[in-house]
């Protein structure tokens, strides 16, 4: 794991339940550690730790889906993609969320930083010196929920290649094209609005050059659909 700030550790390994025997979900989970503080910056970590709990319904499916789609079970995959597509319709319910107690200009301007990494970073041009591990300056990328690999693994899952299905198919599509748009969307409001009116163009959570590249993840979604 390379010495910056990652998606498992900054998100996915600092909460608690307010309520042990109570669900992972927003109003009963709080973080751990916050660097600055603050409502906004404690809403946009758990509501990214609420879509992950809300995902585990799809991932406990996609070993049987594939398994059904390799035995041609028609129904054994179509209740099963109805099951991930119904947990992609909680995750982007979740997602539109963010903005009840997270503000696009505190984020861009406090919650953020912490998060930005050592590459692509205008603030750090040529990286972080890491005194005693490297003779140069490390460039880096920072934390960002790119980096979570709930969509990633729905993504692997549908590459499966079958000739059956493709109603139930085509819904887990539809779901996970719009989550990408709304990531997208909130990525433009929470990042690119702000970003233009700063030197160093527009850049992600973690530094990386972001909309062209969650465009593209929400147009590869939509042209692998089953016509």
């Amino acid at each position: 794991m390379p010495p910056v700030l990652v998606y498992s550790t900054y998100n996915l390994l600092n909460w608690r339940r307010l309520d042990p025997s109570g669900p992972i979900a927003l109003g009963n989970i709080v973080c751990l550690n916050n660097f600055l503080g603050g409502v906004d910056e404690e809403w946009f970590r758990l509501v990214h730790v609420s879509i992950e709990a809300a995902a585990g319904p799809a991932m406990a499916r996609l070993e049987a889906l594939q398994e059904a789609a390799r035995k041609d079970d028609v129904e054994g995959m179509e209740a099963h993609l109805g099951a991930v597509q119904g947990a992609l319709a909680e995750m982007q319910r979740l997602l539109s969320r963010m903005g009840e107690k997270c503000d696009p200009a505190v984020y861009y301007a406090r919650v953020r930083l912490p998060m930005s990494g050592w590459r692509g970073n205008p603030r750090l041009p040529a990286g972080l010196l890491y005194e005693g591990v490297a003779p140069e300056p490390l460039q880096l990328y920072g934390e960002t929920g790119a980096q979570s690999s709930v969509v990633a693994a729905i993504d692997a899952a549908l590459g499966v290649e079958h000739e059956c299905g493709w109603e139930a198919y085509n819904g887990v599509m539809a779901e996970l094209e719009a989550f990408r748009a709304q990531h997208r969307a909130f990525a433009a409001a929470y990042i690119a609005s702000f970003a233009k009116k700063e030197a160093g163009g527009e850049k992600g959570t973690g530094g990386s050059d972001f909309m062209p590249a969650l465009a593209g993840f929400r147009n590869t979604t939509a042209a692998h659909r089953l016509l």
